[in-house]
């Protein structure tokens, strides 16, 4: 099954929202009801523009998030796309599987380092007992002591 990459180029927001805020101008100006300037706008006025502004923010978050590209795109390419399932249990054991398996490469790795950094130690030992052997057969030769 071929996996599928997208990207989604999205407006911002400081781009929308002087246009979000020239809609509710408008929805005030040209609402329904009776609304006098100097009155307080009837309870119908205000649960219209309530609604209005809520379509409106919704419909921008689903614009600038790109949830509409992101739909248009399954639906052309539906066919590349997979729904399955989800067996936690499954899942579960998968991943701890996947775990021990990552790490004991790194146990075995590591192994194999302090085999070698073992074996850089003996050789350094045994470097340093023979140099100090030497020295001490070269010492008892200068002193003359057998």
């Amino acid at each position: 099954m071929a996996k599928m990459a997208f990207s989604v180029q999205t407006r911002s927001v400081s781009c929308v929202l002087p246009a979000l805020l020239v809609q509710i101008a408008v929805l005030c100006t040209f609402s329904p009801g009776k609304t006098d300037c100097s009155s307080f706008p009837h309870q119908y006025t205000m649960q219209f523009w309530a609604g209005r502004i809520e379509q409106e923010i919704d419909r921008v978050i689903r614009m600038v998030s790109g949830v509409q590209q992101m739909k248009g795109i399954y639906i052309d390419n539906r066919n590349l796309f997979e729904i399955k399932e989800n067996i936690p249990r499954k899942l579960v054991g998968k991943v701890a599987g996947d775990i021990k398996h990552l790490l004991s490469k790194k146990v075995e790795a590591l192994k194999e380092k302090a085999q070698q950094d073992f074996g850089i130690v003996c050789l350094l030992a045994k470097a340093l007992f023979t140099r100090k052997a030497h020295n001490q057969i070269a010492e008892k030769k200068l002193t003359g002591k057998d």
